[in-house]
């Protein structure tokens, strides 16, 4: 009796770390920052993956919700989600970051479906100047090769899927229309801009992970969209932070801050100044294009964005 009792416990004790792994390698993903594209989101999970209590993918953009539920749904479809989140280890926030989430049209029901109680994270840029800085990111890619007034005139795919992109409250409506007002978090890229210790203080308020913001490191770049000079050395140095993270614990401040100074720099350097011009009449084309939604997104978030439009509040 005794023996058959000992093989029960054994059973147990195996099944609760069996499940316990099942836990670890295939976490449910609480959080998702669905956008805006070129709006900071890159470096917006950079930084939060720093924190020790949030779990960003790897890649931060998986694409599982943006897929049809077939796909998501077929071993193929869990597996690349299981790879996503292998290095998790037990953080309470975790976090997917697909910013085609936000204009996709069923992304906001698949995620729901997937989590009910899911938080939302948003980030809203001046939608014109998304546009602009869409249209520079497929130039570079080499998906383009039209230059911006041409392209902006155009009527082919990328150039819609780039309009698209900045029609935030037809986007937006949807999450809040599934989630609720409480659950969708948004942020704007300028105030990123103008105080990252102060934006992050508020994220991280926001996600219920309070940690002193000077623990983080906030002074780097992601997915610029201008090219580079050389793009070895953007890759293997620039984009690199383990040096800087090293530096920054074995030399004295003194020398940490003049050896980071001097690393900016040449970033700077290393990055070509943008050659495409931007008439005034692709501007006005684009906020014509764009009025109506920035108009409705005003009443939507009781929010004045006259000054996305160089033209002021003339509707």
């Amino acid at each position: 009796m005794p023996e058959n009792s000992n093989i029960t416990s054994d059973r147990k004790c195996f099944a609760n770390k069996f499940l316990r792994k099942i836990l670890i390698i295939m976490p449910k993903i609480n959080t998702f920052i669905v956008g805006a594209m070129k709006a900071g989101t890159t470096y917006v999970a950079d930084v939060l993956e720093q924190h020790q209590d949030i779990c960003i993918s790897r890649p931060k953009e998986s694409m599982f919700f943006i897929d049809t539920p077939e796909l998501t749904t077929r071993g193929m479809g869990v597996r690349v989600l299981e790879k996503a989140y292998a290095h998790f280890a037990g953080e309470r926030v975790v976090c997917e970051a697909s910013t085609q989430n936000l204009s996709c049209a069923e992304s906001a029901k698949y995620i729901k479906d997937y989590n009910q109680d899911a938080r939302i994270i948003c980030i809203l840029r001046n939608p014109v100047d998304r546009a602009l800085s869409h249209y520079k990111h497929l130039k570079r890619a080499g998906l383009i090769k039209d230059d911006i007034n041409s392209f902006f005139d155009s009527d082919c795919l990328l150039r819609r899927e780039c309009l698209n992109g900045s029609l935030y409250n037809l986007h937006l409506s949807r999450y809040f229309e599934l989630f609720g007002r409480n659950a969708v978090k948004v942020y704007y890229y300028e105030d990123l801009v103008k105080n990252r210790p102060v934006f992050f203080e508020r994220l991280l308020d926001d996600l219920g992970v309070g940690f002193p913001v000077q623990g983080l490191d906030l002074d780097f770049r992601s997915n610029e969209s201008a090219g580079v000079n050389l793009a070895i050395l953007q890759s293997l140095v620039f984009r690199n932070r383990s040096f800087l993270r090293l530096a920054k614990s074995l030399v004295p401040t003194l020398i940490y801050t003049r050896a980071k100074s001097a690393w900016q720099y040449l970033e700077s350097f290393n990055t070509k100044k943008d050659d495409a011009v931007v008439y005034s009449r692709t501007r006005d084309v684009l906020e014509d294009l764009l009025r109506s939604d920035i108009r409705k997104l005003e009443e939507t978030l009781e929010r004045d964005f006259s000054g996305w439009l160089s033209r002021g509040g003339a509707w």
